[in-house]
Formats: structure tokens, C-alpha cells, sequence
């Protein structure tokens, strides 16, 4: 009985993870070049600081999904959430610097 429970709760995991998927999908096509040209910007300048996504549940809505950036700083051991908006105003100000920097 507890092996049919467990393979349930797999089971029901399974459809979330697939649910989150497939509305993630929109929002990694938008901002997968972003994070990537982010990426590339950091090892250009020499930083040890990478941008990854995250996704999470609403607080708020119960199966809206919210991605964010996570930005892992890792020359001084912290990282810290992004949100979208915030992450593309960042990006701006990299790019800035990277033409500064050359």
C-alpha cells in the first residue's frame, strides 16, 4: 500500500513538473538569449557571476507560475532573485559596461 501512495505522489509530481514546463516554455524562449549574452558578459569581464532561471509558484494564484533570475555570485558567496524586469535593466547596464571595459 505505501508503494502505490509513493508511486501516486511521483505520479502527481510528474504533472506538475510537466504543467511548469510547458508555461515555462514561453517565457525561456523570450529570455534564453538574455541569460545567455548576461553569461557571456560576466566572463568578458572577468566575474564569477552567473545567471540562471528559476521558477516558482505564485504566492498569490495557486498555479500561476513566476520565473525570475537567479544571479549566483559566486566571488563572494551569495546569490540573490531577479525579477525579469530588474534582470533586463541589469542587462542594460552590463552591456554598457562591457563597451566601457574594451
Amino acid at each position: 500500500m505505501r508503494e502505490i501512495n509513493n508511486l501516486r505522489k511521483e505520479s502527481k509530481f510528474s504533472d506538475k513538473m510537466k504543467t511548469i514546463g510547458e508555461k515555462m516554455k514561453p517565457v525561456m524562449i523570450k529570455i534564453y538569449h538574455k541569460l545567455k549574452e548576461a553569461n557571456t558578459i560576466s566572463d568578458e569581464l572577468n566575474r564569477r557571476i552567473t545567471f540562471v532561471p528559476f521558477v516558482t509558484e505564485s504566492r498569490l494564484k495557486k498555479d500561476e507560475i513566476v520565473t525570475k533570475v537567479k544571479v549566483i555570485n559566486k566571488e563572494v558567496g551569495w546569490y540573490n532573485l531577479w525579477s525579469l524586469e530588474k534582470f533586463e535593466e541589469r542587462l542594460e547596464i552590463m552591456r554598457e559596461i562591457l563597451i566601457n571595459y574594451e
